[in-house]
């Protein structure tokens, strides 16, 4: 393009004017289509400025904000006769696309939404565009657009002078002035820009936006010179620094010392790679490659739009947008652009599946896989993994069948073992999510472990502490009822038994089939069962897996399986029926039978605290009270009546139910437990075990049982409890902190059945 004297613009002028006069009802359609163009790009108008200025190789890009007019410079080409006819015509550029961001011909429409009139200068062109200029052409009133028809000269030589002062100043070529701007459009405008519009312009490296006391400065430099990944892909690194201030609108007041983040300056390295007609950028920090959150990582047509990429990375080519650019159209051009990206990704998983992957390419790999359920570029979220599945497929020269992921609950250690053992390839990405990484290469062939898989390499393989105790939690919390199928059916259900899961006290894993057949004194390591306990929060499951895993029941310490007595006898397998055998306890389960009989047979003649058999000293009050129902403190109070006065019931957060005086006048604290059973925990507060140590003797506990009704009708009181908890209390991760166990050893339920009798006898 040759550049043109005054003369040929003054032609162009007023070939444009004569053409409005003639075609009247033409420009009335093209005012409406301007409106439109405008309404459509709200928010983007710098955007589409600074895309001109880019396409016209502007290293500089400068605004501010001066007596209601808005200044815009760039000193980039200065303006030819082919530039001037695009700026006034609608869809007329001479832009080639794919070589350069604005194609239409239309984006430099948008300004008409925030100015009433614009003026242009640059090199011999000045010019300006007014409706009410235009408007003097015509013989009646008509609709005309703003930026269709120049006209000659300058709006206000004062303005000018001004624009051309600072261009000569800055080094620049040309202005664009808006007047009567609305000023908060623009602002909001500008508030919307970020270093992220910088990072894929071809051009330019400086932007300097001031409007009023905010402002906006971004500089961009190229850090490396381009260099190359491979024969295919090529990158480099810029570095983008950014000084912002503007006014935080949350607490805007006319005080400029509300200024958002005081004008500091951020900087954010960045990596670009080159590949065919694409490019991908993220994030360089701590001089890591970081894979970009799926709400920061957008789609770029040189500039942002709003159109995430679905993968950890931003995505810039020439795809096929909405008019007002900021949405990506899934069109055939928008996909040939993604199979750009495939082909990418294909090329770096056919290296990393020959084994030849530098870190480099790794790193690329990385940021490329899809997120699970996140769009790929508006179209569908497995719409990347699918059609690389399809190529893979047709291509055959890439097997993912070769590869063993990692199973989310192994270490990288462990994995390489496994997958050595497997005779796989390992997969490891850092920063990929264990539901992308699975979405992602499982949808391509790679082998999912499951738990049969690795329970039979764990029958040859040993892996490490950490490894074993991750892998029992993981099997605890999520898969016992697949692990119950798996090793209680079928040709695999001594799989279990077979796998080093066991940590023993030397150090060694091992199965809990090798440690029935030895005859050693090997045991489990106490911590560790220790772990698999409260993992199982100290649930039956617990007992189960010892016994689905083949571990000898003698293995297990008593304390581990007193808190499940109950439900131990009342299975009748040989593992459960061993237990019992051990240290007597099938013993204390049968005395714990008969008093549990004897309670039964005599429910109906020991109803001792209910009201029809309440003893008869008390028979009196509690008739006065027959139309209310005894409480537990009601019937606390009765019975301890003898020993205890002054009963006072108090808030149970203090560590005690009731406060009352002995015979000697000194302070009696009383917690009331219920239970079920015999035998049954009892559990105790944190709170209530300090205060039983700091009260002694004078911290009481009276113990009731409930029957099958819900009455209460049976009760223990044991002063001084503290004194005889010892080995008999114990943690538990239940609701209380913990239990007591073994009390009825300590007042023994068929003397309380004995004292009982003679009560209701008399």
């Amino acid at each position: 393009m040759s550049f043109v004297d005054q003369n040929n613009f003054i032609k162009i002028v007023n070939e444009l004017q004569e053409e409005a006069v003639r075609n009247r009802l033409i420009m009335s359609e093209l005012a409406g289509m301007e409106k439109y163009v405008s309404e459509t790009y709200v928010s983007r108008v710098f955007y589409e400025i600074i895309q001109n200025a880019d396409d016209c190789n502007s290293t500089k890009f400068h605004a501010f904000y001066e007596n209601k007019n808005l200044y815009i410079f760039n000193n980039g080409r200065k303006f030819s006769e082919e530039d001037f006819q695009a700026l006034c015509r609608s869809a007329k550029s001479y832009k080639k696309r794919g070589e350069q961001i604005g194609y239409r011909g239309i984006g430099f429409k948008s300004v008409e939404g925030v100015s009433q009139k614009v003026s242009l200068l640059s090199g011999d062109l000045e010019v300006f565009f007014s409706r009410e200029k235009t408007q003097e052409l015509f013989d009646i009133p008509s609709e005309v657009p703003l930026l269709r028809v120049p006209h000659k000269g300058a709006i206000n030589d004062e303005y000018s002078f001004r624009a051309r002062s600072y261009m000569k100043e800055k080094g620049l070529n040309t202005c664009f002035i808006l007047h009567n701007i609305q000023e908060e459009k623009v602002l909001n405008d500008m508030r919307g820009m970020n270093l992220e519009c910088m990072i894929f312009l071809k051009s330019l490296e400086e932007t300097n936006l001031k409007i009023d006391e905010e402002s906006l400065s971004i500089k961009i430099e190229n850090k490396s010179p381009i260099q190359f990944l491979n024969d295919e892909i090529r990158f480099f690194d810029r570095k983008i620094k950014q000084k912002i201030n503007f006014l935080n609108l949350k607490t805007f007041t006319s005080d400029i010392s509300n200024i958002k983040d005081k004008g500091e300056i951020e900087e954010q390295e960045i990596r670009v790679w080159k590949y065919k007609n694409i490019d991908i950028a993220t994030n360089i920090e701590e001089k890591k490659i970081i894979r970009l959150a799926k709400n920061d990582a957008y789609t770029h047509a040189f500039l942002p739009m709003l159109t995430t990429t679905g993968v950890g990375a931003r995505i810039n080519g020439d795809f096929s947008t909405d008019p007002s650019r900021s949405r990506l159209s899934p069109d055939e051009n928008t996909k040939d652009k993604i199979d750009s990206l495939i082909d990418l990704m294909l090329v770096l998983l056919k290296r990393l599946d020959q084994e030849l992957i530098t870190k480099d390419e790794k790193d690329l790999l990385e940021i490329l896989i899809p997120y699970k359920k996140s769009q790929n570029f508006s179209i569908s979220p497995s719409y990347i993994s699918n059609k690389i599945k399809e190529k893979i497929f047709i291509e055959s020269n890439i097997d993912m069948q070769n590869f063993l992921l990692k199973p989310n609950w192994a270490n990288i250690d462990d994995y390489k073992k496994m997958a050595a053992h497997s005779n796989k390839k390992f997969l490891i990405f850092d920063q990929v999510s264990d539901v992308d990484y699975y979405e992602f290469f499982n949808n391509l062939g790679a082998e999912q472990p499951n738990l049969k898989s690795i329970l039979l390499i764990l029958s040859d393989l040993e892996i490490s502490e950490v490894g074993l105790y991750a892998f029992v939690e993981s099997i605890l919390k999520k898969y016992l009822g697949t692990f119950n199928v798996i090793s209680s059916k079928g040709e695999n259900k001594d799989l279990a038994k077979q796998s080093k899961i066991f940590i023993c006290n030397d150090g060694i894993p091992r199965s809990g089939k090798e440690l029935s057949d030895s005859d050693s004194d090997l045991t489990v390591d106490y911590m560790y069962l220790n772990h698999i306990f409260n993992i199982a929060g100290n649930s039956f499951k617990s007992i189960e897996f010892c016994e689905l895993c083949g571990l000898p029941p003698k293995l297990i310490p008593l304390n581990f399986i007193t808190p499940f007595l109950s439900i131990i006898r009342s299975i009748n397998r040989p593992f459960y029926r061993e237990i019992l055998q051990i240290n007597g306890l099938e013993k204390q389960v049968e005395a714990k039978r008969i008093t549990n009989n004897i309670l039964k047979e005599n429910l109906n003649n020991l109803n001792y605290i209910t009201k029809a058999n309440i003893v008869k000293k008390e028979r009196k009050e509690v008739q006065n009270n027959s139309s209310k129902s005894l409480s537990k403190f009601n019937m606390a109070e009765i019975l301890l009546k003898d020993k205890v006065s002054e009963i006072q019931t108090v808030s149970g957060v203090k560590g005690y139910d009731l406060k009352g005086k002995d015979e000697y006048g000194k302070d009696i604290f009383v917690v009331i437990k219920t239970i079920d059973h015999v035998g049954e925990d009892i559990p105790i507060k944190n709170i209530e075990l300090t205060v039983a140590k700091n009260a002694g003797y004078s911290y009481w506990v009276v113990i009731f049982l409930k029957s099958y009704s819900g009455s209460h009708t049976h009760f223990s009181v044991i002063p001084n409890f503290y004194s005889f908890l010892g080995e008999n209390i114990k943690s538990k991760p239940t609701a209380f902190s913990l239990c007591c166990t073994e009390y009825q050893q300590k007042v023994p339920f068929s003397k309380i059945i004995d004292h009982l009798l003679n009560e209701v006898k008399n």
